[in-house]
C-alpha cells in the first residue's frame, strides 16, 4: 500500500471507531433513561390512586415489610398498609413482568422477520391469546364447573390465553413450512390471515357475551391487571422469567439473523 493509501485509510478508521465510541455512548444514556423511567413509573404505582398515600408513608410500609421499623420514616396506617401491600405492589410487579415479556418477545420478533416494527400481532399470535381468553370469559364459566377446581377456574383466563397463543403459533408454523422448512413469507401471510380470523371470532364472542362478561373481556383487551395477586404472581414469573432468559441467551442468534437467511 502507498503512503498516500494509508494516510487515506487512517481518517476513515478513525471516524468509524469515533461512530462507534458515540453510538456506544448512546446506547449507555438511553439504558440508563429506560431504568430510571421504570424506577419512577414503578414508584408512582404504589402511592398514585383513589387512597391517598405520601411516597414516605409507601417506603415506611415496605419497610415494615421488610422486618425493619419503618415508623422514624413516616405514619402510615393500616388502610395504607393494605392497600399498598394487597393491592398496588402485586398490581405493580404484574405489570413490570407483563412488560418484561412484551418487551422481550417484541424484540424477539423484530430480529426473526428483520423488522424493526414487528410485534406479537404480526403472526397473530395476540389474536389467539385473546380469542382463548374470549372462550374462557364467555363460555368458561359453565365448562369449568364441571372439573370443579378453583384454581383451574381462577387461572382459567390465562390458561385460555396462552394455549390459544400456542395453538396459533403452531398454525402459522404449520402453514408456513414448505418442504420441511418456514418461510418468512408465508408465516406472515399466514399470520395475518390468523390474525383476521381471530379478530372475526372474538367480535363474535362479544357479540354473545353478557353485560358482565363483556366488561370483563374490555378489560382483558385493555391489559388490565387488576386482578393481579400475591397468589398468582408466582405463577407469572415462573412463566416469563425462564423465558426472558431464554431469549437473552439467543440474542447473539437473533442479531445474526437480521442479515438475512444467506449471511446467517
Amino acid at each position: 500500500m502507498s503512503l498516500d493509501g494509508a494516510r487515506a485509510q487512517a481518517p476513515s478508521e478513525d471516524a468509524a471507531q469515533g461512530a462507534l465510541a458515540r453510538r456506544m455512548f448512546v446506547t449507555r444514556v438511553v439504558r440508563v433513561a429506560v431504568i430510571a423511567l421504570f424506577v419512577i413509573g414503578f414508584a408512582l404505582a404504589l402511592y398514585v390512586g383513589p387512597v391517598a398515600i405520601t411516597p414516605g408513608q409507601a417506603l415506611a410500609v415496605l419497610v415494615d415489610a421488610l422486618g425493619f421499623d419503618g415508623s422514624r420514616i413516616a405514619a402510615a396506617g393500616s388502610v395504607e398498609r393494605t392497600v399498598l401491600l394487597a393491592l398496588r405492589l402485586p398490581r405493580a410487579l404484574a405489570a413490570a413482568l407483563v412488560g418484561a415479556a412484551l418487551a422481550a418477545s417484541g424484540a424477539a420478533l423484530q430480529g426473526l422477520f428483520r423488522n424493526p416494527l414487528a410485534d406479537p400481532q404480526l403472526i397473530g399470535v395476540t389474536s389467539g391469546a385473546a380469542v382463548g381468553a374470549a372462550l374462557a370469559i364467555v363460555l368458561g364459566a359453565t365448562v369449568l364447573s364441571l372439573f370443579g377446581s378453583a384454581l383451574l377456574v381462577e387461572f382459567s383466563v390465562s390458561l385460555a390465553a396462552f394455549l390459544g397463543a400456542l395453538l396459533t403459533c403452531a398454525a402459522v408454523y404449520k402453514l408456513a413450512t414448505i418442504s420441511g422448512r418456514p418461510s418468512v413469507t408465508h408465516m406472515l401471510l399466514a399470520g395475518i390471515a390468523l390474525a383476521a380470523f381471530g379478530g372475526a371470532t372474538v367480535g363474535f364472542l362479544q357479540y354473545l357475551a353478557d353485560d358482565v362478561e363483556l366488561r370483563d373481556l374490555s378489560l382483558w383487551l385493555l391489559g388490565d391487571v387488576g386482578r393481579a395477586s400475591w397468589r398468582s404472581l408466582p405463577w407469572l414469573a415462573i412463566s416469563v422469567l425462564p423465558a426472558v432468559w431464554a431469549l437473552h441467551r439467543l440474542g447473539a442468534e437473533l442479531d445474526v439473523s437480521v442479515l438475512g437467511d444467506a449471511a446467517a
